[in-house]
C-alpha cells in the first residue's frame, strides 16, 4: 500500500510504503521509480518497523534538490523520526534523527532550505495530544528546535481537547502547518475542526486559524501544498456528527485568509472555539482568533 509519493527536480518518483506481515509490525520502505515509466530504479530501501501506518499518520516523504529524500514516521515507543535517505547511493541511508521523547508521532515532513521540518502530535494524556513541530538539519539530523501548539491552559485546565499536525509546506517564508483540533460547542459537546498555524522560517509563531465550522459540525485538514501566486491550498473532510467524512478542498493567501470551501453548506449547531492568545502558556503556542470557512 502506497502511503505518499513525490516528484524529484529530475522527473523522478520516490514513493515510501509501509510493509507488513501478517501479526508483525509494518516497515517502512523507500523506492526510486522513473517518472515517465515507472519502473523501479532504485531501492527498496527499508527505514525499519514504523509503529503507524495509516491514512493521514504517514509515513510521510520531501524530496530535495540533490536525490535525497526524507522520511517522517512513527516508530515503536511510540516516538517521531525522520531519516535521510539517497536512493541510488550504494549506502542509502544517511541519517537517522528524532528524540527519546515517548509518546510523539510524526505525521508530516517539508524540506526548507537546510532543515527539514516535521510536524506530527505529543500524546499528552490517553487519546489526547498536543500539536508539535521539530526543525531538523537537513546537513547532519540534529534537532535544532520545536515548537507546540495547543489551546492555552485556561481553556483546558483538564486537557481533554486534541491537536494534531497532519500536514505542512513551505510557502514564501513562512511555514504553513496544517491539522485538526477539538473545541467546545454547545450542550457542552465536543467538535473537531480544521486549523492552519503559520511559523517563520525560524520557528516564530505568526498567527492561527481555527474553522468555525460554519458549514458542517466537524472538519479536519489533512494535506497543503504551496501555490504559484505566495497562497495554498489544504485538503481535508467535513461532516456532520456521526456522518461519513467527504474530501473537502480550500485555498488561501499566506495569511490564512481566503479560505473557500468547494463544499456546499449545511448548518452546524457547534460554537467557534474561544478566541486563542498570543505568547505561551504551558508551553503551548497559540495566537489570533477562529474564524469561519468562507
Amino acid at each position: 500500500m502506497i502511503k505518499s509519493a513525490r516528484k524529484s527536480p529530475r522527473n523522478e518518483v520516490e514513493i515510501v510504503a509501509p510493509t507488513s506481515r501478517q501479526l508483525t509490525m509494518p516497515m517502512a520502505v523507500v523506492v526510486q521509480l522513473d517518472g515517465a515509466t515507472g519502473k523501479v530504479e532504485a531501492g527498496p530501501v527499508s527505514l525499519g518497523k514504523v509503529a503507524i501506518a495509516d491514512a493521514g499518520s504517514g509515513p510521510a516523504i520531501a524530496a530535495g534538490d540533490d536525490g535525497s529524500v526524507y522520511v517522517a514516521s512513527t516508530r515503536s515507543g511510540p516516538t517521531w523520526a525522520v531519516s535521510k535517505v539517497r536512493p541510488a547511493d550504494a549506502l542509502p541511508l544517511v541519517w537517522t534523527a528524532g528524540d527519546e521523547v515517548k509518546s510523539t508521532k510524526a505525521f508530516g515532513v517539508a524540506l526548507a532550505g537546510d532543515r527539514v521540518v516535521v510536524v506530527g502530535a505529543c500524546e499528552v494524556t490517553p487519546g489526547t495530544h498536543d500539536l508539535k513541530v521539530w526543525w531538523v538539519s537537513a546537513e547532519d539530523g540534529e534537532v535544532l528546535l520545536e515548537r507546540t501548539f495547543a489551546t492555552p491552559q485556561k481553556d483546558d485546565k483538564d486537557n481533554v481537547l486534541d491537536e494534531l499536525g497532519r500536514g505542512v509546506t513551505v510557502v514564501g517564508d513562512q511555514i504553513v502547518v496544517v491539522g485538526e483540533r477539538t473545541v467546545w460547542g454547545e450542550f457542552n459537546k465536543i467538535y473537531r475542526r480544521a486549523v492552519v498555524v503559520r511559523y517563520s522560517l525560524d520557528g516564530e509563531l505568526l498567527g492561527e486559524w481555527t474553522s468555525g465550522g460554519g458549514q458542517l459540525e466537524e472538519d479536519g485538514a489533512m494535506g497543503v501544498a504551496a501555490l504559484r501566486d505566495g497562497g495554498f491550498v489544504i485538503v481535508g473532510w467535513g461532516r456532520d456528527l456521526f456522518t461519513i467524512r467527504p474530501m473537502r478542498t480550500a485555498r488561501a493567501n499566506s495569511s490564512s485568509r481566503g479560505l473557500a470551501r468547494r463544499q456546499p453548506p449545511t448548518r452546524t449547531p457547534g460554537s467557534s472555539p474561544s478566541p486563542a492568545r498570543s505568547g505561551t502558556t504551558r508551553g503551548k503556542s497559540s495566537a489570533a482568533g477562529p474564524a469561519a470557512w468562507s
